[in-house]
C-alpha cells in the first residue's frame, strides 16, 4: 500500500471510478512541485501489480503520460478494476485512482416461432462471431414461454458480425448475420418449419399378387 495521498499532489485524469471502453486511451496527469521524479504502477484485477510509466514533473510541476490504449495487450483487456498509483520522490507523496475497464454490452432478443406464428418454447438460439471469417460460438440461450431468448454478449466501439441461429428438434434450423458495435439492443424473428418426412412405399409381387409391403422413411431438410 503506498503512504497516505498529499493534498499538493492533484490528479487530473482519470478520474475516481471512471469507466473506460475498448480503444480509448488512459492518460495520467497530475501535479505536483517542479522537477519531481514519478514513478507510475497499475495493479490489474488479476492482482498484478505492473511498473507503466516513470519521468519526472516539469517545471510548472505537471507529468502527463499515455499509460496504453484499453484492450491493446492481455494486462488491459481484463474486465474490472485498475487502481493507478502515483508515487512522487521516492514516496515523498502517493496517491491512487481506481478506474474500471468494461467493454459494450450488446443484447440480441431473439423471438422463435413456429410455420403458424407460435412461440416455441424451449428453443436454442445460439450466437457466433464470424467476424473476419471466425466462426466461434460465444453464447447461447433458450426461449422461455413466449418464444424469446435474450442473450447479452460482449461489444467494441468497432462493428462485429455474429451469426444468430436458431434450433428446435423436429423442425429445420433457421439463422441469421447480424452487425453490431457498441451498446445495441437487436431485436430478431425467427420462423422455423418442420423437417420433412418422406415416406416410399415398397412393394412385393409374387405372381402378380402383393405378398409384403414395406414402408420406409428418410427426413429431408428443406
Amino acid at each position: 500500500p503506498l503512504a497516505t495521498a498529499s493534498t499538493s499532489l492533484v490528479v487530473i485524469s482519470p478520474t475516481q471510478g471512471e469507466v473506460f471502453h475498448f480503444g480509448q486511451p488512459l492518460v495520467v496527469t497530475f501535479k505536483y512541485a517542479p522537477g519531481a521524479t514519478v514513478a507510475i504502477y497499475v495493479l490489474t484485477p488479476s492482482g498484478a501489480n505492473i511498473p507503466v510509466a516513470s519521468g519526472a514533473t516539469n517545471s510548472s510541476g505537471y507529468f502527463s503520460q499515455e499509460i496504453w490504449v484499453w484492450g491493446s495487450s492481455s494486462e488491459n483487456s481484463q474486465v474490472g478494476a485498475y487502481t493507478i498509483e502515483i508515487e512522487v520522490n521516492g514516496g515523498q507523496a502517493a496517491t491512487s485512482v481506481t478506474v474500471y475497464y468494461k467493454p459494450y454490452t450488446a443484447t440480441i432478443k431473439a423471438l422463435v416461432e413456429n410455420e403458424q406464428g407460435i412461440p416455441l418454447q424451449g428453443a436454442t438460439v445460439s450466437v457466433y462471431n464470424v467476424t473476419s471469417g471466425l466462426h466461434e460460438l460465444i453464447a447461447t440461450a433458450t426461449t422461455g414461454s413466449n418464444g424469446i431468448a435474450t442473450i447479452q454478449v460482449i461489444a467494441f466501439n468497432f462493428t462485429e458480425n455474429l451469426e444468430v441461429v436458431a434450433s428446435y428438434p423436429g423442425y429445420v434450423n433457421a439463422s441469421q448475420t447480424i452487425s453490431v458495435v457498441g451498446n445495441q439492443t437487436i431485436s430478431l424473428t425467427f420462423k422455423l418449419y418442420p423437417a420433412i418426412v418422406t415416406v416410399l412405399a415398397v412393394g412385393e409381387l409374387q405372381n402378380g399378387i402383393a405378398t409384403c409391403l414395406l414402408y420406409t422413411s428418410d427426413a429431408a431438410d428443406e
